[in-house]
């Protein structure tokens, strides 16, 4: 199952986020070292690819993560063994402009939404059941 194929999942009492829908929030930022900032581009880019809308999804469930489960983003980056190696990814404008969007300007890809899984590929993973799909950016299907 491929989550390209799906469209827009409509939540209970809840509207279809719109995917250019991004608002600064008065949420927590961080301030990353060079070095833990270009990783999490790198991640990113592996996941996204060079689409600033899907580096900006897959950076914001790296900051809920971080927010959720009280860690830094670099420790839930790195700790996370299903996510892309960024070792091939290069880094790009659009890529870096979605991190420090979302890391230090409080930009969100998903209005009043905690995304914490996502997933693209043909496997189905097991945390799939349960889960509600968001919506799919960048052929990657965001979950909360």
């Amino acid at each position: 199952m491929r989550f390209k194929n799906i469209m827009f999942y409509r939540l209970p009492g809840k509207p279809v986020i719109e995917k250019k829908t991004q608002r600064k929030i008065a949420n927590a930022t961080f301030q990353l070292s060079h070095a833990d900032k270009e990783y999490i581009i790198r991640i990113c880019m592996a996941e996204a690819g060079n689409d600033y809308d899907g580096c900006l999804a897959v950076a914001q469930c790296i900051y809920d993560r971080s927010i959720l489960w009280n860690k830094s983003p670099y420790e839930i980056a790195s700790a996370t063994s299903n996510l892309q190696s960024p070792e091939w990814a290069s880094c790009t404008r659009k890529s870096a402009r979605a991190v420090t969007d979302v890391f230090e300007r409080g930009v969100r890809a998903f209005e009043n939404s905690n995304v914490t899984h996502f997933y693209s590929g043909d496997t189905v993973p097991y945390w799939v059941e349960g889960s509600a799909l968001l919506e799919n950016v960048a052929e990657t299907g965001f979950f909360i």
